[in-house]
C-alpha cells in the first residue's frame, strides 16, 4: 500500500465530460464543480477511444491546479484486455488528480490501479499517493465488498455507489428506482458504514 494521500479534500460535486470533447473543459470549469472527470469508457465509443486518449493526454498536460481533473479509464476487466491499464499508464501524469475505476468487483482490481499509479508516480518523479483513486461500486459484488475495496489501497481517499437512476447498479441489482430513493437506502447506508470503516476520509 502506498503512503497516506496527499491533500484529499472532500468533493461535493463531479461533472462528467466526454473524453472527446475535452474542448468544454473551460465551460466544465466555469461551472464550478469541485472537479471533472474526463470520461473514456460510457461517454466515449468504441471506435473513438484511441482518438479521445490523445485528447485526454494532452488535456491533462494543460491542466492548472485550479480544477481537480480525473480521468474515468475503463474497466480493469473489460475483455478488451489491457486498454484499461494502457489508458491508466497514459494519462497519469502531474496535471491528474485521480483516475476513476469503473464497475469495481473486488479489492483485487483496486490493488492492480495503485501498482500502476505507484509506477506512474516514480516515472514522474512525483510523491507517493500523488493520483486519488475512486473506485466505482456498479456491481452486486462491488457493493457486497466495498469495506475490503475501500482498505485495498491508501489512495482510495473517495468511496460511493448509486450514483443515479437507469445506471449499472440498478441493473446489477435489480431495482427500480424512485425520486424517494427508498429502494437503495439500505444500500446507501451499507456503502457509507464500509466506507467509514474502511477509513476512507470523503466518501
Amino acid at each position: 500500500m502506498s503512503s497516506e494521500p496527499r491533500g484529499r479534500v472532500p468533493l461535493r460535486s463531479l461533472l462528467f465530460v466526454p473524453g472527446s470533447r475535452t474542448d468544454w473543459l473551460p465551460k466544465a470549469e466555469a461551472a464550478g464543480a469541485d472537479a471533472v472527470i474526463l470520461d473514456l469508457e460510457d461517454a466515449v465509443p468504441d471506435d473513438g477511444k484511441a482518438a479521445a486518449l490523445d485528447a485526454v493526454t494532452r488535456a491533462v498536460d494543460r491542466a492548472t491546479s485550479r480544477m481537480r481533473l480525473f480521468v474515468r479509464v475503463n474497466a480493469l476487466d473489460r475483455a478488451a484486455g489491457w486498454q484499461a491499464a494502457d489508458e491508466l499508464r497514459a494519462v497519469a501524469r502531474p496535471g491528474l488528480y485521480g483516475i476513476v475505476l469503473p464497475k469495481v468487483s473486488h479489492a483485487d482490481d483496486v490493488r492492480a490501479a495503485d501498482r500502476m499509479l505507484a509506477w506512474c508516480e516514480r516515472h514522474h518523479g512525483l510523491p507517493d499517493g500523488h493520483f486519488a483513486l475512486v473506485p466505482l461500486l456498479e456491481t452486486a459484488r462491488g457493493l457486497r465488498e466495498a469495506y475490503a475495496i475501500g482498505r485495498a489501497a491508501d489512495r482510495v481517499a473517495h468511496l460511493g455507489a448509486l450514483t443515479g437512476p437507469g445506471g449499472d447498479v440498478e441493473r446489477a441489482v435489480g431495482y427500480r428506482w424512485s425520486a424517494d430513493g427508498d429502494e437503495t437506502r439500505d444500500l446507501r447506508a451499507r456503502v457509507l458504514l464500509d466506507a467509514r470503516a474502511a477509513d476512507c476520509p470523503h466518501p
